[in-house]
């Protein structure tokens, strides 16, 4: 309901905000919003904030008007990105969403002490126009959470009036200070996370991956004052229900809440809060939030063992992250040390900053086949040629090192265009959809009096390697077929996959047999791992002042959309089958043994890759059902993590269940999967996902 509702704001509205600068009238949108969007209270809500009404006629569009687009893409930009997109399936975007605010602050501090920052840069005498008109945005945009605030507490007034109810008076009371002031319980805090969650993606016209950061951390003093105030651990549990129940109402289902984790002294930080939420987990058993657990040496086995349990499991909770090697890999990245303690993990995968980065979790996704292509092809992809002038190198490879050096070369090229792109789509963005709210509350922005997709202290720019695990096979076989037992040439290698093997099924077969990546093969695995080396490399070395790149091998379900629009490659995967997901191996390499998925992942350089490596692994129920098998579990991931893994995300919903719900989705509407980053109830996934679930799990389970 809420886009509908902010086209209708922006249609209202539309003649008043035509004459405002962008940061105004994003300012104005947010606060007209907040004035006149539907407000409700659900019977069992013991907690304020729901919006929206099912009246959707009450807010249809009848003309859409649009804005004029401030410093868009020139007609050779646009040539250049639809043939990137088209031919050889790169493609970049600003993402909004994919946020986690600094809620610890906020609760702490409350929005009033953002407010006397703003008021202190404009006070400023050698304060600029364009810093002035973007301060003086974020400030209308503050105002709109005050009038949001108080109808809420309005509503909460008139039903307490009418129905004598407590829980109304405690919701009033609540709103009567917060978010705006500091919070005293927890249950003020609850609340003004709440309501912080709503409105940030309501300023941002999107609900993605809206996550809560290390709530079990910041949320923990405010429990144990609460708790020596009288206030019962179950009371407090209730609230917490709600709040799972509302973060299912809203959203994507990527909100990661974190738990666990170590302080700069190594010392585990594992509390009875991190135990209660685990318990609401357990029990509400819904799709949101993604249940993140921050494994370190020294936690404690009896919570591993709560979190190793087979109701989580069957609904791909919880996701691990190694706490040490995910620090690591923000230090890595260039976060001071003793900031990077402080990270969280951001929505489906990504390490994050909270309320100091601004990140683009899909900023290019990027074919790590296509470098290939030219090194083999005479600087030609196998779709024809690039869309930009790319220096040629006529030289073709006649042995491995070669052939890894004109992939360098080439992948370089290719990625400086990408990187160009990605600066474009920020500035861009800043332009035409400045977000005063969000910038109010992110570092760096009211310092610098620029808008948060590129005035954060942090803004990342996340380069999703698509397919680098097919590129790694693809290589392997070349070395092997080509270079070494000379079987083939590379003319006709090339020209075989471009006709998808119709007329070469011996060639096929031999590459379907060469040594792949997640087998139990150190040659195979290493040439993934100088894949993502070079790389991270290119992306450090253009990274400059607030402006990161930051590569990736997450998917999600991209895997199986992207390998749809991919044209057949030298790996002898077919045009329209799925590439590899996240940072596991090829589908048809998968067995029982998961052993090889984890050793393969932990030899690639996750140091370097902070906007994440995920790997998935499916776990047969059975296996749960007994205390060796989980202990079993238990010590791979922290081996795991031990060696460097960032994170392991779990399935164990029984196989054939899912085929079951694949052939009668109505029977089995509560069946849950786990997708990438996020998990889905399965049948509202599209059939070919469905099916790519199916085989993956079936490969796995034997």
């Amino acid at each position: 309901m809420y886009y509908t509702f902010f086209d209708y704001i922006k249609n209202k509205y539309f003649e008043e905000l035509s004459v405002v600068s962008p940061p105004i009238r994003s300012a104005i949108i947010f606060k007209r919003t907040c004035e006149e969007i539907p407000l409700f209270i659900a019977d069992t809500d013991v907690i304020a904030g729901r919006y929206g009404t099912d009246d959707a006629k009450s807010y249809e569009i009848v003309e859409n008007k649009n804005f004029p687009i401030i410093n868009d893409y020139s007609a050779e930009e646009l040539n250049v990105l639809q043939a990137l997109s088209k031919k050889f399936c790169i493609s970049f975007s600003f993402d909004r969403g994919h946020l986690c605010i600094d809620y610890g602050s906020i609760i702490k501090n409350g929005l009033k002490s953002y407010e006397q920052e703003i008021q202190q840069e404009l006070s400023k005498a050698d304060i600029s126009k364009e810093k002035d008109i973007t301060l003086q945005a974020m400030l209308v945009a503050l105002d709109g959470v005050k009038i949001y605030v108080r109808r809420f507490s309005e509503l909460v007034a008139g039903r307490y009036a009418t129905s004598g109810e407590l829980r109304f008076l405690k919701m009033q009371t609540a709103l009567s200070k917060v978010p705006y002031e500091p919070c005293e319980s927890f249950y003020e805090a609850i609340t003004a996370i709440w309501i912080l969650h709503c409105l940030v993606p309501i300023s941002d016209n999107c609900w993605s991956s809206i996550s809560l950061g290390r709530v079990d951390q910041y949320l923990y003093p405010f429990y144990k004052k609460s708790l020596a105030d009288g206030v019962s651990r179950e009371e407090m549990k209730a609230v917490l229900k709600n709040l799972f129940e509302l973060l299912n109402c809203y959203g994507d289902g990527a909100c990661a809440l974190n738990v666990s984790g170590v302080d700069e002294n190594g010392k585990d930080m594992t509390n009875d809060l991190s135990r209660l939420f685990l318990e609401v987990e357990k029990e509400y058993k819904g799709t949101s939030p993604i249940f993140v657990v921050r494994i370190n040496p020294n936690t404690p086995n009896e919570f591993l063992d709560e979190c190793i349990d087979l109701s989580l499991f069957s609904i791909g909770q919880p996701t691990f992250y190694g706490e040490i090697p995910c620090r690591n890999a923000l230090i890595e990245r260039g976060v001071p040390e003793r900031e990077a303690i402080n990270f969280t993990v951001n929505s489906c995968m990504g390490l994050y900053m909270s309320g100091q980065e601004i990140a683009s979790m899909w900023g290019c996704k990027f074919n790590m086949h296509l470098p290939l292509e030219f090194a083999v092809n005479q600087g030609r992809g196998l779709q024809g040629k690039c869309p930009f002038d790319l220096d040629v190198v006529t030289k073709t490879p006649e042995n491995l090192d070669e052939l890894l050096t004109l992939y360098k070369t080439y992948l370089e090229k290719i990625l400086l265009t990408a990187f160009y792109f990605c600066r474009r789509n920020r500035n861009i963005c800043a332009s035409n959809l400045p977000n005063p709210f969000i910038s109010a509350l992110t570092r760096g922005c009211v310092e610098n009096g620029l808008d948060r997709a590129i005035g954060a202290k942090y803004n990342t720019e996340t380069i999703e390697t698509m397919a680098l695990a097919n590129t790694a096979n693809a290589i392997c076989a070349i070395d092997t077929l080509v270079f070494k037992e000379k079987k083939y040439t590379l003319k006709q290698y090339v020209s075989a996959t471009q006709e998808s093997y119709r007329n070469d099924l011996e060639l096929l077969a031999d590459i379907k047999a060469c040594e792949k990546y997640g087998t139990n093969s150190k040659y195979a695995n290493d040439i993934a791992a100088k894949l993502c080396e070079m790389v991270s490399e290119i992306c450090k070395k253009n990274s400059e002042g607030n402006d990161y790149f930051i590569p990736s091998l997450h998917t999600l379900d991209s895997n199986i959309w992207f390998g749809m629009d991919l044209y057949t490659t030298l790996d002898g995967r077919l045009k329209g089958e799925p590439v590899a997901k996240n940072a596991g191996p090829t589908t048809d390499v998968r067995t029982t043994d998961v052993t090889n998925v984890f050793l393969a992942a932990a030899t690639l350089p996750q140091h370097s890759f902070s906007g994440g490596q995920p790997i998935d692994v499916y776990f047969a129920p059975s296996v749960l059902k007994t205390k060796e098998k989980r202990d079993k579990i238990k010590a791979l991931l922290k081996t795991y993590f031990s060696l460097g893994g960032l994170q392991v995300q779990v399935n164990s919903v029984d196989v054939a269940m899912l085929e079951k719900a694949y052939d009668n989705p109505e029977e089995y509407s509560d069946l849950i999967v786990r997708i990438g980053g996020y998990s889905m109830r399965f049948t509202w996934l599209y059939k070919h996902i469905q099916r790519e679930f199916i085989e993956r799990f079936k490969k796995e389970n034997g």
